[in-house]
């Protein structure tokens, strides 16, 4: 506990600060409100001290040093603005824009974009040096968003991204030089990758390089300054994973993960394909009121009222016609489990139905026959607790169709903590990071767990 609250004196622009030992320069200086520029750093992600946009000057040092990865110590003396140090800033900003194509007023970043700003911000109006006029070429076989080379500077935040956050390692820095730029796998197009389609790297993106495909509203909302942001919850799946919704004149504009340098939360702020894009793909506006179809075949808005006596006449009319029997709740997989219980109160107590299920509940029905085998009651565990597996069983799941967050904290157990992960059931997507699969079929799936437990703990793994 000392170690974690153990403090150092510096001064920084001749102000003598206190800060924790262990920090970055650009940590320290943040913390005390002190701007520094910088295009690479992203708080998410780790330091990389590639733009070197944050260089500043340190006592004992002949040359500019990066703040991001240049830890605070006892005495240190620190100038962050200078005419040295903007020189250096302005160089290095008008090499990355004569490198590619930035021309701003093409651009639909514009405005809202962190080199552009940068460039307001040091005075830079015009370069006094050549472009290269280098064409780089644009990916756009993605369904939700393109990829333009031209207009990438090379800052690694999406390959850092891809890797610490998503758990994918797709994206990789390709060629050397001039010809440099960021790949997906070995020079595959987006269509053709390994890529999940998560977007984490679209968000850590600071210039147009990678662009929303259903950002349509752009260019009539405004920029970023103008929108408003909500806190909010995913609901696509179970997990209900934070999000940042950006909304104007009650239009959802773009919805982003709440990435946390603090790593919070399992999933580390990361949305999924659908949390981020299937919402803004749905047309039309959505339904705030009840819609009841009428007898011309038109459906028409409804009170909660009398929408809700309507299902509640129709459940007790067919009850007393046929039975409890006849009728049949299904629910959908994407509820919590406190909505999924009031669901099946509701129709087996309630109503009396002969069946209640889930749109995928037939594997959790195969884990529970097999503790009934075994004459033990299932036990939960929390999609939390995956980080922290020693071993990994996938039973009869495609993770990355119904959850695909909970597919990429497998990725990350296996990429940083080298964990086997085993799968079993009908196999018509085997992910590839299954160390051991298992065709067995759905319905012999609770004799295979039975077998599995009985070797697992012969073994001395239980």
């Amino acid at each position: 506990m000392e170690a974690e609250h153990k403090t150092v004196k510096i001064t920084m622009d001749e102000k003598e600060l206190v800060v924790q030992d262990g920090i970055t320069v650009l940590e320290a200086a943040q913390r005390n409100n002190i701007h520094i520029p910088t295009l690479c750093h992203h708080p998410a992600l780790s330091n990389w001290g590639g733009c070197r946009m944050c260089v500043v000057e340190v006592d004992g040092s002949p040359k500019l040093t990066a703040s991001c990865v240049t830890p605070v110590r006892e005495g240190m003396e620190v100038v962050t603005t200078n005419e040295r140090i903007l020189e250096s800033r302005r160089t290095i900003l008008e090499f990355l824009f004569a490198e590619r194509n930035h021309y701003c007023m093409f651009c639909p970043q514009s405005g809202d974009c962190e080199l552009q700003t940068l460039a307001y911000e040091l005075g830079m109006n015009h370069l006094t040096m050549s472009f290269s006029f280098n064409f780089f070429p644009t990916d756009v076989t993605s369904e939700y968003m393109i990829i333009d080379h031209n207009r990438c500077i090379l800052c690694g935040r999406c390959v850092r991204a891809c890797a610490e956050i998503a758990g994918t390692h797709v994206l990789n820095f390709h060629n050397r030089g001039p010809r440099n730029l960021v790949g997906l796998d070995l020079h595959e197009s987006r269509e053709k990758s390994t890529c999940y389609g998560c977007g984490v790297c679209l968000q850590v993106c600071p210039t147009g390089a990678m662009t929303n495909r259903y950002r349509t509203h752009y260019a009539v909302k405004g920029h970023a300054k103008d929108w408003k942001t909500k806190e909010s919850l995913c609901t696509e799946c179970g997990l209900l994973c934070p999000t940042i919704s950006h909304v104007r004149d009650h239009t959802l504009i773009k919805v982003d993960g709440k990435l946390s340098p603090d790593h919070d939360r399992p999933d580390r702020g990361q949305l999924c394909y659908k949390g981020r894009f299937q919402v803004l793909k749905s047309g039309g506006k959505r339904l705030v009121h009840p819609m009841v179809k009428g007898k011309d075949g038109t459906w028409k808005v409804a009170s909660w009222d009398r929408a809700l006596a309507l299902v509640a006449d129709s459940l007790k009319s067919i009850k007393r016609a046929e039975g409890g029997e006849a009728l049949f709740g299904l629910a959908s997989s994407a509820l919590c489990n406190e909505e999924l219980l009031q669901f099946r109160d509701l129709m087996a107590k309630g109503c009396s139905a002969g069946h209640v299920g889930s749109l995928d509940g037939e594997h959790f029905k195969a884990v529970s026959k097999a503790w009934e085998l075994k004459g033990e009651r299932v036990k939960e565990a929390s999609w939390k607790m995956i980080p922290e597996a020693d071993f990994i069983v996938l039973l009869g799941a495609n993770a990355y169709q119904t959850q695909p967050i909970v597919s990429t904290l497998v990725r990350r157990a296996i990429l940083e903590r080298d964990i086997p992960v085993a799968l079993a059931g009908d196999m018509d997507c085997v992910p590839p990071f299954a160390a051991f699969e298992f065709p067995v079929k759905n319905e012999n799936l609770p004799q295979w767990i039975k077998a599995f437990r009985a070797e697992a703990a012969a073994q001395g793994k239980k």
